[in-house]
């Protein structure tokens, strides 16, 4: 027997996608018209539960609450339903899981993993959320309590966390197994060149399943990080729609603040993980370690470093919170970005490249570095102002405008 509590969540019996649709769609009598129970559709030997979602429209002059409510409702809904299909669709086919039985599986645990993370805990945490906005709605408006649900699911979604922070590994993933990029020379990657044809003959084929609706694989990857980051505007509309006086309005509020931090932290930890890439990809290519205390990473791109009066050479560079990294073959060149002043230089042609020019200059040491687009200098130049001046011991907001317009000069 599955519970319907959060507090089991873990414990609790797994829920099924997509072998069992989801069964309820529950509304308030005021404002929703009643509708049928939700088709099943059977394709090429998998079940996908269709949820009724067009059928579902509000009766006439209905408030803004009501509103709003029927949006989180019919969103987390059609939210269920992609992932559904996601299981259906790729998931279960490249596990070997078909409705005969097993069959021989296209990736292997580990590369499962890889790409689809922890999605299948999500998916039971939103199931459960569905439920209790579900049955919160059929009641009457001055007895809903929304922002109780939220409240509840709120202390799981740091799930998401794992999920969205393994994102972009899932996605690179991804286009190396279908074969669209090459792995990088210091690239983990394990998959043969049969494998590869595989996974992407069989991708291009779901692809084209009506049911896919024309969305490739990363588009119903992406699918979990956009659903967490949308509650908290979800919320603000709700709260807004919401009567201070209503029973409901300090819980919203509350949720509001629960899971705007909580999708902080999510971001937070995507971020840093994110940030951790980099300094293993310079460590592995330049055998350099550039981890310290109180250092991220800001930007990258490709670029060219003045070796003379008449050279540069093309390379790739790599800017942190406090220092300028500038790589070229298995060679590397560090500038502090800690009291040094950044110039303008004439712009360079070299090699039929036309080089939009500047210069880091400390005290003892300095770096000119060359870019093919005017627009790629002032972005780059924006950021090493704004980190310059970040390192200035006590300087305020008014003292920035004016070091910045200095340097400038």
């Amino acid at each position: 027997r599955r519970s319907n509590s959060f507090g089991d969540l873990q414990s609790a019996e797994k829920i099924e996608a997509p072998s069992s649709p989801l069964r309820t769609w529950k509304r308030r009598q005021l404002t929703l018209k009643t509708e049928k129970p939700p088709l099943i559709r059977r394709t090429s030997s998998i079940m996908i539960s269709k949820l009724p979602i067009a059928e579902h429209e509000l009766v006439e002059n209905p408030t803004a609450r009501q509103r709003v409510v029927h949006e989180i409702i019919q969103t987390e809904a059609d939210y269920l339903r992609d992932i559904e299909i996601l299981f259906a669709l790729y998931i279960k086919p490249l596990r070997g899981e078909t409705s005969k039985g097993k069959s021989k599986a296209i990736l292997t645990k580990k590369q499962n993993r890889i790409i689809f993370s922890n999605i299948e805990l999500l998916f039971n945490l939103n199931v459960r959320f569905y439920e209790s906005l579900s049955n919160e709605a059929k009641k009457e408006d001055e007895e809903q309590m929304i922002g109780n649900c939220f409240l509840q699911v709120g202390q799981f979604l740091k799930m998401y966390s794992e999920y969205c922070s393994n994102q972009t590994t899932a996605l690179r993933y991804v286009s190396l197994a279908r074969g669209v990029k090459e792995p990088t020379p210091n690239e983990s990657f394990d998959m043969s060149r049969e494998q590869i044809s595989e996974f992407s003959s069989f991708c291009d084929y779901t692809q084209t399943r009506p049911e896919s609706r024309k969305l490739d694989l990363p588009s119903f990857l992406i699918k979990p990080v956009q659903r967490v980051c949308k509650y908290p505007l979800l919320l603000r509309e709700m709260i807004k729609s919401t009567d201070e006086s209503h029973p409901d309005h300090a819980s919203l509020q509350q949720a509001f603040d629960m899971i705007s931090e909580t999708v902080h932290q999510i971001d937070e930890s995507k971020n840093e993980i994110e940030n951790m890439k980099y300094f293993e990809e310079i460590h592995e290519t330049f055998k350099v370690n550039l981890i310290a205390g109180g250092r991220h990473y800001l930007s990258t791109g490709q670029a060219w470093i003045r070796k003379d009066a008449h050279k540069f050479k093309r390379g790739k560079f790599y800017i942190f919170t406090d220092l300028f990294a500038f790589g070229k073959g298995t060679k590397i060149h560090l500038i502090s970005l800690k009291d040094a002043l950044i110039l303008g230089k004439p712009k360079t042609e070299i090699e039929d490249v036309t080089l939009y020019c500047l210069e880091i200059r400390l005290i003892d040491k300095r770096m000119e570095v060359g870019f093919e687009s005017l627009e790629e200098l002032n972005r780059v130049t924006q950021i090493l102002f704004d980190q310059v001046e970040s390192l200035i011991p006590g300087l305020n907001s008014k003292g920035a405008g004016r070091s910045a317009t200095m340097r400038r000069k």
